[in-house]
């Protein structure tokens, strides 16, 4: 029976306004309300690292910390899989391509409207890489140096060997950084052949390695290598001199150190001095002394002083070995 034909039954109309009245305060009161959910809250958080295992996010007063496996890269955007509150919605999704980096931020909706934002911290877990020794350094006169060309090496352990993870700075008195290029890089070992950078006087040597920094504190000056550089192209080929003739070494550096030149005998090793008659840094020239002795000559030895960065020295030239012996004549 309908609840309509029910109230037909009744007679008269009082009595049926009356049971309408009842019928709409009990169907009223079977209506069940449902509230919406207040909850904005992600419940986890998990990426994959580099080599495929599964990375759980640490949720603490909104934030998402996330530690990164040490001596894995880093990458720059993950796809993290999220889990939210019941009823609740994120922007961005799960699953969602984002930037790897402190300040990412999600936002957490509720069903009720209530939002709450949600922000990455990545936590790189590096090891500490140390120094142990740096060598290329030359003391002199109490004086310490590099030379621009020489070689330096930093031995120690934990280098990061990432493309261009690792640098290495040279650090002025008055704290400007100067790079030092053309690194080769090992765990183990940070080397530089051939230093090629800004002459001055320094104070440190910095090591960056990923994200960590070593310093090492030492006073020293970085200088061109004073020592001269002695072409020896002229003295490849056999020559045949007359006394008071002339040998012209060009394309050198520093020549203006070298303070004496002499030949040696291709037999009895009988040595006798040619005389300097122009020096500039870049050529020298030589003459044949009109009582310079005849004969076959085997060896040019070029010979220069000590001074404030380079020991004395001597430059040895065996002509024998390009079979370009020196024949000096008498006219």
């Amino acid at each position: 029976m309908t609840v309509l034909s029910l109230i037909n039954r009744f007679k008269t109309g009082f009595a049926k306004f009356t049971l309408l009245i009842l019928t709409v305060i009990v169907l009223g009161g079977c209506k069940k309300e449902y509230q919406q959910l207040p909850y904005a809250d992600i419940v986890s958080f998990s990426i994959t690292d580099a080599q495929g295992g599964t990375l759980k996010g640490a949720l603490e007063n909104n934030e998402i910390i996330v530690y990164w496996p040490p001596e894995q890269a880093v990458p720059e955007y993950i796809s993290p899989q999220i889990k939210i509150a019941e009823g609740a919605s994120i922007s961005p999704a799960s699953g969602s391509k984002v930037a790897f980096k402190a300040g990412t931020s999600y936002t957490v909706t509720a069903q009720n409207g209530k939002t709450s934002l949600y922000k990455i911290r990545p936590v790189i877990n590096s090891i500490i890489p140390y120094i142990k020794s740096i060598d290329g350094f030359q003391t002199l006169n109490q004086k310490t140096f590099l030379l621009n060309g020489g070689n330096l090496i930093v031995t120690g352990d934990y280098f990061n060997t990432e493309k261009d993870k690792t640098k290495l700075f040279l650090v002025s008195k008055d704290d400007k950084e100067v790079e030092v290029k053309g690194l080769s890089v090992t765990p183990l070992e940070v080397r530089v052949l051939g230093i090629v950078t800004s002459t001055g006087t320094y104070k440190a040597i910095k090591l960056q390695s990923g994200d960590r920094t070593l310093l090492s504190n030492k006073d020293f000056v970085l200088i061109d290598d004073p020592k001269p550089f002695i072409p020896i192209d002229v003295f490849k080929v056999p020559q045949t001199l007359k006394r008071g003739d002339r040998i012209t070494i060009s394309g050198g550096k520093n020549l203006t150190a070298v303070n004496n030149v002499e030949l040696v005998t291709a037999t009895g090793n009988k040595v006798y001095a040619l005389k300097i008659v122009q020096s500039t840094a870049d050529r020298l020239v030589l003459e044949i002394p009109a009582d310079f002795p005849t004969g076959q000559y085997g060896e040019v030895r070029c010979s220069f002083p000590a001074g404030e960065y380079m020991e004395a020295g001597r430059r040895r030239i065996y002509l024998e070995d390009y079979d370009a012996y020196i024949t000096v004549t008498a006219n």
